[in-house]
This record gives structure tokens, sequence and C-alpha cells, in this order.
């Protein structure tokens, strides 16, 4: 066997390998053209396999790593069948999650999708550190290569486990992406209300979490220390705050509905139902970082009004979509008007804030 940087027979089948996953990885992030419809689909079967699946490629992947980890190196045909073994593994767990209808729910498909999709990158990470750290037939590198494979290979193992954690159908998949956007809305709302309620409602650099940033104008009367909101802009804080609760509560409040009115598992009909919640609330986060991040002194007056009105629009657009669900039932209807209600007030507020400034 040569050594690095020459021609290596037994790493060759890694190498293979490694393009081989490449174009696994770029399928299943091009999607699968294949529309399945439930029929017969047993999904507790599915996950029978699809877990037994992801043991497997761990149990192989394993076995290739433990092969590399000391001398003797396995010879190139011994190598060929560890990575032919490791392959067929992974072929076998994407033919799986393949097998998953479509009219189950693209949330929950994009879930299994994700974590088949770190299984194969993270075996390239394995095949990649044997193929970059080399074989020397005089042994004297196998301790550093024993080393740099046991973070890839704890890696293969993290992601297969990982399983374990996947919701099981479109319902749990939905509620886990609502909990994640939940989670940052509440993050940007504590945010704001932190700096609102400095004392003077200042804004320091150490409100915004800047404190060990170089200012870089050390030696300045100290203009940049604190700045603070002027009568005009402290009342446009207020109903920027009222906007981004409203987003909180209809968070809060079709993910009750989800919880309480979806079926588990998610018939195919409501899986679709599903999926549109996902998709209309899939802006929320990002415009509720856009509007707190506008009113930060110094304040663009237009910036918070063109932010208000794109954060309002998502959520008028979140609960209209949601009134035609049959996930609305009667008793959403009062919350529903009651926030509706909610954000055209703190917009109306917001623009009599601004028209009065101008008088």
């Amino acid at each position: 066997v040569m050594a690095c940087g020459g021609e290596n027979a037994t790493l060759l089948p890694l190498e293979s390998f490694r393009e081989n996953m490449q174009l696994v990885e770029k399928q299943i992030k091009g999607g699968d053209p294949r529309k399945r419809v439930a029929e017969t689909f047993d999904i507790q079967e599915f996950w029978k396999r699809l877990d037994l699946q992801f043991q497997g490629v761990s149990k192989e992947a394993t076995k290739l790593s433990l092969a590399f980890s000391k001398p003797p190196e396995p010879s190139a045909k011994e190598c060929a069948d560890l990575v032919g073994c490791l392959e067929a593994s992974i072929l076998a767990l994407v033919s799986t999650f393949y097998n998953l209808p479509s009219d189950h729910g693209d949330t929950l498909r994009k879930s299994v999708s994700d974590s088949v999709l770190n299984v194969v990158h993270s075996v390239q990470v394995l095949a990649s550190s044997i193929i970059e750290t080399g074989l020397l037939a005089s042994g004297v590198h196998h301790c550093t290569q024993q080393l740099d494979q046991l973070p890839s290979t704890g890696s293969v193992w993290s992601a297969c486990d990982s399983v374990s954690q996947l919701p099981r159908d479109n319902k749990a998949a939905v509620l886990a992406k609502l909990q994640s956007v939940s989670k940052l809305v509440n993050d940007a709302l504590d945010e704001l209300e932190e700096v609102a309620s400095a004392k003077g409602n200042a804004c320091s650099m150490d409100d915004l979490g800047l404190s060990e940033m170089d200012s870089g104008d050390e030696e300045s009367d100290g203009d940049n220390a604190v700045s603070e909101w002027n009568d005009e802009e402290e009342r446009m804080v207020a109903p920027c705050m009222g906007l981004v609760k409203a987003a909180k509560s209809v968070l809060k409040k079709v993910s009750n509905a989800v919880d309480v009115h979806g079926s588990s598992p998610s018939i195919p009909p409501q899986a679709s139902e599903l999926d549109c919640i996902i998709t209309v609330f899939e802006p929320l986060s990002e415009r509720v970082d856009e509007l707190v991040s506008s009113v930060y002194v110094p304040v663009d007056k237009e910036a918070v009004s063109k932010n208000a009105a794109a954060l309002s629009d998502v959520l008028q657009n979140i609960l209209s979509v949601f009134r035609g669900l049959s996930l609305f039932w009667e008793d959403d209807h009062q919350w529903t008007e009651f926030l509706s209600s909610a954000v055209k007030h703190n917009i109306d507020k917001l623009r009599g804030s601004q028209s009065a400034a101008c008088t």
C-alpha cells in the first residue's frame, strides 16, 4: 500500500463510496418525484423497519471504522466488502424513506428526510476522515488516524440515534415545528421587553448583547454609550410589542387547536391541512425579528412601519387560512376574531402615533 498522495488500492472503494453518497444526498435534496398514496401502507411497520435500518447503518459504519483504527490495515478486498455493506445499508434506509407516502404529510417527510440526510452526510465525513488521513505501511500514523476517526464515527452514531426523536406522524411533526417557531418568537419578545423595561427605556450596547464588541471609538465623549427613545419613538414601541405578543398568542392558540383537534396518526386528508399551517407560519419568525430589530436606536421609522405591516399581513393570513380548515371549530371563533382585532388595533395605533408626529 502506498503512502498518502500516491495510488492506494485499499482506499479506492472508500473514494467511490463517498462519490456515491454525494449523489444520494443530491437526490434526496431534490425530492422524490414519485407521489405515493397510502392505500395499504402500515405506518407502524414503516417505523419498525426504519428503526432497524438506522441501527444497521450504525453497525456497518462501526465495523468500517474499527477496521481502519489499528494495524494491520484491511486489504483492498476487505475494504470493498466493508464499504459495500455500509452502502447497502444506506440504500436500504433511503429506499424505506421513499416508501413513506406523500399523503401522510410533507412536514413528516421533511423531518424524516432531514434525519436521513444527516446520516448520509455523516458517513461521507467518516469516509473522508479515513481517506484524508491516509494509510502508511509502517503504521506510524495509525494512532493519529484513530483519533481523527473517533469524532466522525461518533457523529454517525448520533445521526443514527436521532431516529428515536423523530415525530411519528404529521401532527407530531407540525407541533414540533410550531414549537420551534414559538421559541424564536418568545426569544424576540423577551429581548424587546428587556430593552423596553431598562431604566429610562435606555437601549445601551449592553442591552443589545454587544458589550464585548469594540466600538472603535474608546476616546469618544460618550455619545454612543447610552441612547434612549424619544417620546415619538416610545409611542411606536408599544404597538410593535403588541404585534409581537399577538404573534405569540396566535402560535399558542393554533398549536393548541392542532393538538386537540388534529388526528393522530394524521389521516391523509388532514395531513395536507397541517402542512398548510406550516406554510403560512413559515415567514413568521423572520417578520418578528425584522420588526424587533427596527425599533432599536437609532430608530428607522419607515422600516418600523414597513416591518409592522409585514408582520400584520402574516398574522392576518394565518388566521384567515386557519378559519378555512377542518381544525377550526366553533369555540375557535372568538379568539381568532379577538386576535385579528388586536393586530388591526396595534397597526392603527402605530399609524396614529406616526401621524401625530407629523402634525
